[in-house]
């Protein structure tokens, strides 16, 4: 009888999946079935320690930790017509994995908030000449200021679940 039970112990374990984050990460879990009931998205994240689920369930591993994401800039012309090289760095910290996950994807970052950092850096570059956003910290300022205040307005309207902390240009 023993012997039994201890099959069917591992055979059950052997049909599953699971989920064990590390510190500062969530697994969101996107349930699958192949026969019965219904799938989607989990409604709590899988917070750190190990959880089984259907071998059929997809586990997402979110950093919830604040992240830099960095966009480099080849020969944006600024408001004098001169082409400038410089990189733009935004943090970024996930509040909610779920609703990230379900509402936004998992590429969130690449088909949200990319383009839009993009087009804001762009647009507040090119009120500034070459010799004043090169010398000038008041213009890297200005710019800063700029983009962070759109960029946290686009988050905010967007309805990202994430929490801007900084644009560095």
């Amino acid at each position: 009888m023993g012997r039994i039970f201890a099959l069917i112990v591992v055979l059950v374990f052997i049909g599953c999946q699971w989920a064990a984050p590390d510190a500062g990460h969530e697994a969101v879990v996107i349930r699958k079935p192949m026969l019965f009931g219904h799938g989607g998205v989990g409604s709590k994240p899988v917070k750190t320690g190990r959880s089984y689920f259907a071998l059929t369930t997809d586990v997402l591993y979110v950093n919830m930790q604040p992240m830099q994401f960095t966009v480099h800039f080849e020969d944006l012309m600024s408001r004098d017509g001169v082409p400038l090289d410089f990189d733009s760095v935004i943090r970024l910290q996930i509040i909610d994995s779920v609703k990230l996950v379900r509402d936004f994807g998992p590429q969130w970052y690449e088909l949200n908030v990319k383009a839009e950092l993009v087009n804001r850096v762009r647009q507040a570059v090119r009120k500034h000449g070459m010799n004043e956003t090169a010398i000038s910290t008041k213009a890297i300022e200005e710019i800063d200021d700029e983009v962070t205040a759109s960029m946290a307005e686009y988050i905010k309207q967007s309805g990202l679940p994430v929490k801007l902390i900084q644009v560095t240009v």
